[in-house]
């Protein structure tokens, strides 16, 4: 490919990069139990239970959150203001140049006409990742950065506080839903997920009735992978990334991280996504996205969110994304930016959580038409009523809506494969998983091999990484040569590789990370080049990695089962005051099947030397019940300190 269309495809990638914003049942040992969990919980303190008005009526003290995209809003002031019904916490530039006021009025509507309190956040979704990173892309004081969650989570409690700004008192925000587009539907799922990391995640959490991901890039999207396999790539003008919310430039960390590799390892380490599960640590969650390719439709349709805008998605989808390739989860469907394999993720499968889009067996669910990445937060084609249903539902009580619409479709079913079954945790664990790399991204038609990478997901510095590399589709007369390397998070230091091969014949890449290797995650890239009788060729393929710097371990841990439930008892060692927690993976054998039954976590905040942490996860029935996967986490820099696969659970 020359260096100019080059150039002009990374403009459109820039350009729908502006457009990205982008647990089985809980057992929460401080937070209040959902409906159909294990677990018991004790209510949190403080504030007043009594919503009644004067005059007796029942106040709703329920609202709705928007999140944006991968763009940045910090900038514009997020102001509260008005009261009951009319109370409003704001980001003004995520209204008019993100969702705009027709979406949000319509999606805010309650089932008896009247529209209830709202929350449009902003914040660096596109600069940052959303957990504490200790080791930024571009910062150039290489800073730590606290991470987006801590802005949305600080955002959405100021918000359920209501409009005299303390909590505990009567005109508090109670239930929230939580509406994301893109990218940020990542963020809520860090804030979710790791709700005992924080106070104010722990309140987000407790008030989330549900979670709306609309072009979620849950599994991440090759449009990441591709723009950092050529480098640091810039914005196209303002004007035009204006059009679709966005600010700045998109080789940052909030594009960073929704690499394809990157999202493999996140969406499985116990300090950040966790899992992909239709509930997020007990939250419900739906999921909607557009489809391309859709064809159908009138020059209306076509037209709103921008037809300029809608064209060139529909360009980007049948130059990058028309294909069917599950290393990467491209279906060849997507909505120009987001595969739709990445945006039903969380759905498993399940129709019933899925408000529009196409599942992996080649079912279409709702009106699609035309439904581009820049036209899923808009009100184009009915969506801002099919996401106001929902939020109906969750909220106001009113009743479900009918099973969804299956829509005809023209491309023969597909059987579903997915990644990962959360209800099956024989295969399920951190440990067990080894996120696969993508075929080159910069290959020639005429190069004949597939290069695929494997490794262990989590290192350590001042370790030996070791990478395994499959090299396919190569005869024996093609003489090859094979190089690489490990890249730190910033780019900015290179440690080379050197190729092994075990008894077994597997081609390894390997190096000692250095022990001031920056924690974060690393890319190891590996290039291999031949010849043969289509002539010279090339292949490159990467992989992330994540690297920690080791500060809390196990020196003890057990389980036994008490009356009410589990028992668990670590003593852990740490360098440094740290807030820590434990997660673990209740599981029962069933059949020689293991089902989870939830996903408990706990933290703490601990000084320097020993301590002793007991851990009391409340289950009715400890029949088969087993410990999995307790993973010790550190919430400061969003790291996994370790992970013990198993643990005998003492009867």
């Amino acid at each position: 490919m020359t260096d100019g269309p080059r150039r002009l495809l990374a403009s459109l990638s820039c350009l729908a990069l502006a457009a990205c914003g982008d647990a089985p049942t809980r057992l929460s040992t401080t937070a209040p139990p959902r409906g159909g969990e294990v677990a018991s919980a004790e209510l949190p303190g403080g504030g007043t239970d009594d919503t009644s008005t004067p005059g007796g009526e029942k106040r709703r003290a329920d609202g709705v959150v928007f999140l944006h995209g991968t763009s940045d809003h910090e900038a514009s002031p997020y102001k509260c203001d008005g009261a009951g019904d009319d109370f409003k916490c704001v980001a003004k530039s995520a209204v008019d140049t993100y969702w705009q006021q027709p979406t949000l009025d319509s999606e805010r509507t309650r089932a008896d006409g009247s529209k209830r309190p709202y929350a449009v956040l902003g914040c660096q979704l596109a600069a940052e990742t959303p957990w504490p990173n200790p080791s930024p892309v571009r910062n150039p004081t290489k800073k730590p950065e606290p991470g987006t969650g801590a802005c949305v989570a600080a955002q959405i409690t100021k918000f359920l506080d209501g409009p005299d700004g303390q909590p505990g008192t009567a005109d508090d925000v109670k239930d929230v839903v939580i509406v994301t587009h893109s990218g940020g539907s990542n963020v809520a799922r860090y804030v979710l997920q790791q709700h005992t990391a924080r106070p104010e995640f722990e309140r987000v959490h407790a008030a989330a009735r549900g979670f709306i991901g609309i072009a979620a890039p849950n599994h991440g999207t090759f449009l990441a992978d591709w723009m950092f396999t050529f480098g640091s790539l810039g914005s196209v003008a303002s004007s035009l990334t204006r059009l679709f919310g966005g600010e700045g430039f998109f080789d940052d960390d909030g594009v960073a991280f929704i690499r394809t590799t990157s999202m493999a390892s996140f969406n499985r380490d116990p300090a950040k996504l966790v899992d992909l599960s239709k509930d997020v640590a007990g939250v419900p969650s739906f999921m909607a996205s557009g489809t391309f390719p859709d064809t159908k439709g009138d020059d209306a349709k076509v037209a709103c969110g921008g037809s300029a805008e809608t064209k060139g998605l529909a360009l980007l989808h049948s130059l990058y994304l028309g294909k069917d390739d599950l290393p990467t989860f491209r279906d060849d469907c997507s909505d120009g930016f987001i595969s739709c394999r990445s945006a039903m993720a969380l759905a498993n499968g399940d129709p019933s959580r899925v408000l529009f889009g196409r599942l992996d067996d080649g079912r279409v669910i709702g009106r699609t038409h035309f439904r581009a990445h820049n036209q899923s937060r808009l009100t184009c084609d009915g969506l801002d009523l099919d996401v106001r249903k929902k939020v109906q539902e969750l909220l106001d009580g009113a009743a479900p809506s009918a099973p969804p619409t299956l829509a005809a479709n023209d491309s023969p079913a597909r059987e579903w494969r997915s990644v990962l079954d959360p209800l099956s945790v024989a295969r399920a664990g951190f440990t067990r998983f080894a996120p696969a790399g993508s075929p080159s991204l910069d290959a020639r038609d005429d190069a004949p091999a597939t290069l695929t990478l494997r490794a262990a997901p989590l290192f350590a510095t001042g370790s030996r990484v070791e990478v395994d590399v499959a090299l396919d589709g190569v005869r024996d007369d093609e003489a090859t040569t094979t190089h690489g390397w490990f890249e730190s998070p910033s780019r900015d230091r290179r440690v080379e590789a050197t190729f092994t091969r075990r008894p077994d014949g597997t081609l390894v890449a390997s190096a000692t990370l250095p022990r001031d290797a920056s924690p974060g995650t690393w890319t190891a890239h590996v290039e291999a080049d031949g010849r043969g009788e289509a002539g010279a060729w090339t292949r490159d393929a990467d992989i992330a990695l994540t690297v920690r710097r080791v500060v809390a371990r196990f020196s003890e841990l057990s389980a036994r089962a008490v009356d009410g439930g589990v028992e668990v008892s670590a003593v852990v060692d740490v360098d440094e005051a740290s807030r820590v927690g434990l997660r673990a993976t209740l599981v029962r054998e069933v059949a020689r099947t293991a089902i989870a039954l939830g996903a408990p976590q706990m933290s703490r905040d601990v000084q320097r030397g020993t301590t002793r942490i007991t851990w009391k996860i409340a289950a009715a029935d400890l029949a088969d019940v087993h410990l999995r996967d307790v993973a010790l986490v550190r919430h400061d820099d969003a790291s996994t300190q370790a992970v013990v696969s198993e643990v005998p659970l003492a009867r």
